[in-house]
């Protein structure tokens, strides 16, 4: 029994250890998807409550007079449940993205793994972009090289997840 007690102890002492020891771009990548997570609560939530506050109200949707007439019935008729789904849809992302943060931040390899395929589908659609002669994709392009080679290659990132 007291045996039990012991390794209990060690490997919390050991995870606190590794949480401690996480490499700081790690703590980054982890700190940055938190914020980013909550921004997307945050949307998520305000088009919530825009969406109510448009479905309760009787006054009809002034357009400009220069909007294009073939989008008149979309914001009139359809603005609402639209803004409902994106709500939805941020809140889902934001509680995902807390779901990976933390896992990163505990040195949780299925959260490594996650980002690693986000990043290739990041590099993916931006290179795609750049075919398309859109050439805004190349930062984000970049920067999605440099996150999937760190979490693949960086020693150190693989002794904290544990490989």
């Amino acid at each position: 029994m007291k045996k039990r007690a012991k390794s209990k102890n060690k490997s919390a002492s050991v995870e606190k250890r590794v949480n401690k020891n996480a490499p700081i771009a790690v703590k980054i990548l982890s700190i940055l998807g938190y914020i980013f997570s909550i921004l997307f609560l945050i949307i998520g939530i305000l088009s919530l409550i825009v969406s109510i506050g448009l479905a309760k109200s009787n006054e009809p949707v002034i357009l400009p007079a220069d909007f294009p007439s073939e989008f008149v019935d979309l914001f009139t008729n359809h603005l609402v449940p639209f803004l409902v789904g994106m709500g939805i849809a941020f809140i889902i992302s934001g509680i995902i993205g807390i779901v990976i943060s933390r896992g990163l931040w505990k040195g949780k390899n299925w959260a490594r793994i996650v980002v690693i395929v986000f990043s290739l589908i990041g590099i993916v659609s931006n290179i795609m972009g750049l075919f398309a002669k859109d050439f805004s994709s190349i930062i984000p392009l970049i920067i999605d090289i440099v996150i999937a080679w760190y979490l693949l290659a960086n020693k150190e990132v693989q002794k904290h997840f544990g490989e």
